[in-house]
């Protein structure tokens, strides 16, 4: 039987009261934060989701171009060895995508980043490759002083700026800025060093304004490709003595463009004599100077030295030295000439990469000149010149002819990889190297309408000259300079390595008249390094 409840004290009451109104707010609660937990995981799950998918999108872009990503992106350190025991390293550095415009030295943090590949090697070729989403570039200019940044910057926009006002705005300025400097740099190592100059130092230029590009991923490529080992014995230890690396002073008389560069001598001591006509090696040539270029000599060494000086005024009036005494540049430590010859430097470049036949004329070999952009004082002065020639690792070199309309660009990626594709598959890291003989070469991220737009500012920045400086083969020199003639683009398990959007392409001769002067075709110059 039930049995009989006790009566409640009236104080108990009022604490049973408060026990059952604190169980009605857990069972009203309890729901709410579980649903809020349980909306909270999922926001978390949605964003790791999202940023998950964002990666791989974003890995997806370049591998259009580059690898398939694993587990792991960028794509992780890789070193192969050739059959002679050298090594080739490719390593991925991924680097800060929201930099603001301009041009940031970067340099001490580049050396940190790839001293213990370079360390490793006694004497070698480094390439730096920037992969960019939006325009950008790799420079080698003046570090000593802070004012050069801001004055590199001001000068571009001077010299650029104003010759847009109908082609794509501001990212069609910045595009064409990205292709003159260019994304690459090819330096020799010498002695465990990157073999650059005391002054000279890695610039990343950011052409493209923050407010105008989106949220941008950024890696820098280094590939490096070793010439000779040492053995156990602490000599150097080479089955193809294929290659040489030397450093060397090369007279500079004036201003302009010096006597060709010989290196028959160097092709010697390598024993690089005389073999098959169709046998080339790869000749690097870099000054270890800020105020001075490398030229690559398309013409006989006679019409070389004529146009020198002719050429040294053309590229004076695109920057000259009257800027500086107007006030324009911050750098005037050495004189007037000082800020535009490292401008100079900038736009032409201070390295040049030419292909040299191993038979046949000696003269044809001398490919480059140095190029100085300085007053001389006392008469005869000096450059000290990095030289590397090399005939390792050539899996393949091919000439082939590409229609170029004379007013617009033509887009020759599919060219390119379609004429070495077999060995390309073949190649697990290498350096393909593409010249467009007089005409100019380059990479571009605005399609062939940025591309063609980049070919007319260059030609209208120049034709305005044609009337009152030299002939107008200097003048095709000059506008192949600028634009350039030879780009390098790394290669990783059987592919290119370019950004999303970007486009190899070459450009026509500066005009028809140039056309019928030129002794050379619109042909294209290929050579694959690289190991297996």
């Amino acid at each position: 039987p039930a049995r009989a409840r006790a009566p409640t004290p009236p104080l108990y009451t009022g604490g049973m009261l408060r026990v059952r109104v604190r169980r009605r707010l857990t069972i009203a609660v309890v729901p709410v934060l579980v649903s809020a937990l349980v909306t909270s995981c999922l926001l978390v799950f949605l964003a790791a989701s999202s940023s998950t998918a964002s990666s791989l999108a974003s890995a997806a872009t370049f591998s259009s171009c580059s690898p398939a990503p694993s587990s792991a992106w960028p794509p992780p350190r890789l070193e192969r060895r050739t059959a002679d025991g050298r090594r080739w390293v490719q390593r991925w550095i991924k680097l800060k995508g929201d930099l603001p415009e301009g041009f940031h030295l970067t340099h001490h943090s580049y050396l940190r980043a790839i001293r213990p590949e370079v360390e490793e090697i006694k004497s070698g070729l480094l390439t730096l490759h920037l992969l960019d989403k939006s325009p950008s570039g790799l420079l080698l200019n003046e570090k000593a002083d802070p004012a050069i940044s801001s004055d590199l910057k001001n000068a571009f926009d001077r010299i650029f700026s104003p010759l847009s006002p109908d082609h794509a705005g501001e990212r069609g300025v910045a595009c064409t800025k990205a292709s003159v400097v260019g994304p690459g740099l090819e330096i020799p190592i010498v002695d465990r060093e990157v073999a650059l100059g005391t002054w000279q130092g890695f610039y990343l230029c950011e052409f493209l304004g923050a407010h105008a590009k989106s949220p941008n991923h950024r890696y820098l490529v280094v590939t490096i490709q070793e010439r000779s080992r040492e053995t156990s014995d602490g000599g150097e230890g080479q089955s193809r003595p294929a290659s040489s690396t030397i450093i060397f002073d090369q007279p500079s008389t004036s201003r302009g463009i010096q006597q060709p560069i010989s290196v028959s001598q160097q092709m010697s001591d390598a024993g690089l004599g005389d073999q098959r006509e169709d046998e080339y090696a790869l000749l690097h040539v870099m000054v270890r100077h800020t105020s001075a270029s490398i030229s690559v000599n398309h013409q006989p060494r006679s019409a070389t030295c004529e146009q020198g000086d002719n050429a040294e005024e053309i590229i004076s009036r695109v920057c000259p030295d009257q800027w500086t005494r107007e006030g324009f540049f911050q750098h005037d430590y050495e004189g007037a000439d000082d800020m535009p010859g490292h401008v100079k430097s900038a736009l032409l470049g201070p390295t040049a990469v030419v292909p040299v036949p191993l038979s046949g004329d000696a003269t044809l070999r001398d490919g480059t000149s140095l190029w100085e952009h300085r007053e001389i004082c006392d008469g005869e002065s000096s450059r000290e010149v990095v030289s590397s020639i090399s005939s390792q690792d050539i899996m393949r070199t091919a000439r082939i002819e590409v229609p170029v309309n004379n007013l617009k660009s033509v887009d020759i990626t599919e060219y390119v990889v379609g004429n070495v594709a077999e060995e390309l598959a073949k190649t697990s890291i290498g350096i393909i190297h593409v010249w467009g003989d007089s005409s100019p070469v380059f990479l571009s991220f605005g399609g062939h309408e940025g591309a063609s737009a980049t070919v007319q500012r260059v030609r209208g920045m120049l034709k305005s000259q044609h009337n009152d400086v030299g002939n107008y083969q200097t003048l095709e020199h000059v506008y192949s300079s600028i634009l350039g003639t030879h780009v390098a683009i790394p290669i990783r398990d059987g592919k290119i390595l370019l950004a999303p959007g970007q486009r190899l392409y070459k450009a026509g001769p500066l005009d028809d008249n140039s056309a019928k002067a030129s002794s050379t075709g619109p042909g294209l110059m290929l050579t694959l390094c690289g190991v297996s």
